[in-house]
């Protein structure tokens, strides 16, 4: 055996291996496809957009984060709201948690300065069997107040519907290995 072929198989058995993102997942009836695997990032993260659109260009993407330092959900909602409005002092941010701890979500409607469009977001965040720190759902949709015949009440339904969606959905865990603990 050559010596490339010989370290390649040592590499191959020494590093954990990473599942695979799941090449589309379903949020709110709607199918997204993956766009984005960035799991060996600092802050992992894979990302999913609807057929046609690309990371660039996207009107609504649904993301999963791994963040291997948070422990505590509500935290890390309320850390997002603090940024959200810092950035944005008129966006509105809305944190929800459960009693238990185990889980929290917030909520936002965003946009920058001088952009027609605006952006509102659904970010869970929950620990996970298995998994050290905390896994984070986002979705988000961007859309230019022009392109509804009723812009206020269209946001408060999709907000409503969106958030009952993802206290709901359950996206997998793309970070998980595959590796059994060595002995």
């Amino acid at each position: 055996m050559n010596r490339f072929v010989w370290l390649l198989a040592l590499t191959c058995a020494l590093a954990a291996p990473v599942t695979h993102a799941q090449p589309s997942v379903t949020f709110d009836g709607e199918r997204y496809v993956l766009r984005g695997d960035a799991r060996r990032a600092p802050i992992p993260l894979v990302e999913y957009v609807r057929a046609g659109e690309s990371l660039q260009s996207w009107t609504r993407l649904v993301a999963i984060r791994h963040f291997a330092k948070l422990d505590d959900p509500r935290a890390a909602a309320g850390n997002l709201a603090r940024i959200v409005r810092e950035h944005n002092p008129n966006a509105r941010a809305d944190v929800i948690a459960k009693d238990d701890g185990s889980e929290a979500i917030v909520d936002f409607l965003t946009w920058a300065p001088g952009d027609d469009r605006l952006e509102f977001n659904v970010h869970r965040y929950r620990r996970v069997d298995g998994l050290p720190g905390l896994v984070a759902y986002q979705f988000a949709w961007r859309f230019r107040m022009a392109e509804l015949a009723d812009p206020t009440k269209t946001v408060s339904a999709n907000r409503k519907r969106w958030i009952d969606a993802m206290t709901r959905v359950d996206f997998g865990n793309p970070f998980a290995t595959a590796q059994k603990p060595l002995r």
